[in-house]
């Protein structure tokens, strides 16, 4: 286990809780040697320089916009690491509170577990494709907003496919549901999308359809 804390302090007091801990500098975590690296809090920390200097085989971050630009993605995929992009990795609390507040459902469990199948489909799709995560993860993400309005538009209610797939109408009418896939009324959300500006949307957009 390596530890890094800003302050230095606290991580040696818990390395020595932990007995078995290694306390590096905040500098070094992101070139630590290990299999895969979570940036969770700051985005932006992934820079090309950073990138070439990562040991880990793959980086499945939390924290929005982990790369510093989109070149960085291509360093990655250049170098043979694997890029889950921030709005799959984090797109657990989006689930959640969506399942929640809208859909009605006591168990978000199986929503969530879905992601696992949405990250090896784009992972699959980028190698087959050699584009990278990200630039599938955003058009995938166009592809399905687009059929959304256009169902919405018709004044049709689609099923939501989790794991990568829209189907039409198949879902559950219970809201307290908790299988995989339920209905839901998409135009709401296509006309809120519609009244906000696209520099507050896109991400929110792209988050949610990615799922």
């Amino acid at each position: 286990l390596t530890l890094a804390d800003l302050d230095e302090r606290r991580a040696h007091e818990l390395a020595a809780r932990l007995k078995r801990a290694e306390v590096i500098a905040p500098t070094a975590v992101l070139s630590a040697d290990v299999d895969v690296l979570a940036p969770c809090a700051v985005g932006g920390v992934l820079t090309d320089e950073v990138a070439r200097s990562l040991r880990a085989w793959a980086v499945v971050g939390a924290a929005n916009n982990v790369l510093a630009h989109e070149g960085v993605a291509r360093t990655l995929a250049a170098r043979g690491t694997l890029l889950v992009p921030d709005v799959i990795a984090s797109a657990g609390a989006v689930i959640d509170g969506i399942g929640r507040t809208v859909m009605g459902l006591v168990d978000r469990g199986p929503l969530i577990d879905a992601l696992g199948e949405t990250a090896r489909e784009l992972l699959r799709r980028a190698h087959e494709s050699g584009k990278t995560t990200t630039a599938v993860a955003e058009e995938l993400a166009q592809a399905r907003l687009s059929a959304a309005r256009a169902q919405g538009e018709r004044g049709a209610s689609i099923g939501v496919g989790v794991g990568g797939r829209l189907e039409k109408g198949s879902g559950c009418e219970r809201r307290d549901c908790g299988r995989p896939r339920h209905r839901a009324i998409l135009a709401d959300a296509a006309s809120a999308r519609s009244r906000r500006p696209e520099s507050l949307m896109r991400k929110r957009d792209v988050a949610a359809a990615a799922l």
